[in-house]
């Protein structure tokens, strides 16, 4: 597998996930760049399978709706988070003052258990890591030693917010971050803000100061 990264506003990041030999292709957490992701999906002649979302908070979703117009596929999200995605357009005017009047993704698959994904050589399994949101999810791929966790954690030494926001909650965030920090210290941690880091640079942290 490889990645590829596109960092929108509030340093928010979409990630492509790309199987290196199927050139099928998860799109994680797209919240901003559109167009640019389709225009990628094009110019490297990859084929989107699946919009995966961590979680329902307008920054790792906006994009969701043209995506899906572009390409057909189907936007996986926790059940957890139906409400804020049923209330992302209310949410985008707010923040933006009227001048965005953005739509959730339709074709939409709600889950509520962890499970295994497999599309071609690309493979990964759900971790629910909730806390920032109730539906918070990462996305772990094993065989490519990487994981997915939207805002459970923050490079280096962060992690999503959890006192101004519905739906958080600090004992479940903790023990969520303590989840990502239980896998193997070689993994690529891909945040759903700023940059990547790994299990060994984030456990340094959290296990000295909080868990």
């Amino acid at each position: 597998m490889r990645v590829t990264r596109f960092r929108g506003g509030n340093q928010a990041n979409c990630y492509l996930a790309i199987g290196e030999k199927s050139k099928k292709t998860v799109i994680i957490d797209p919240g901003y760049n559109g167009d640019s992701i389709f225009k990628t999906l094009q110019e490297q002649q990859l084929e989107p399978v699946a919009i995966f979302a961590t979680h329902g908070h307008f920054d790792q979703v906006m994009a969701s709706k043209q995506i899906q117009e572009a390409t057909g596929v189907p936007f996986y999200i926790h059940k957890g988070d139906k409400e804020l995605l049923n209330e992302l357009p209310k949410i985008t005017r707010s923040f933006s003052g009227d001048l965005m009047n953005v739509h959730p993704a339709q074709n939409v698959i709600y889950f509520d258990k962890e499970q295994e994904f497999e599309f071609d050589d690309l493979f990964f399994e759900i971790i629910l890591t909730p806390g920032h949101t109730l539906g918070s999810v990462s996305y772990y791929w094993p065989h490519a030693n990487s994981v997915f966790c939207g805002d459970v954690l923050q490079a280096p030494g962060g992690c999503g917010r959890i006192m101004d926001w519905n739906f958080s909650s600090t004992l479940a965030m903790l023990s969520s971050i303590n989840r990502i920090l239980g896998l193997p210290f070689q993994t690529v941690v891909y945040c759903g803000h700023g940059k990547r880091t790994t299990v060994a640079k984030e456990a340094i942290f959290w296990k000295r100061e909080y868990l």
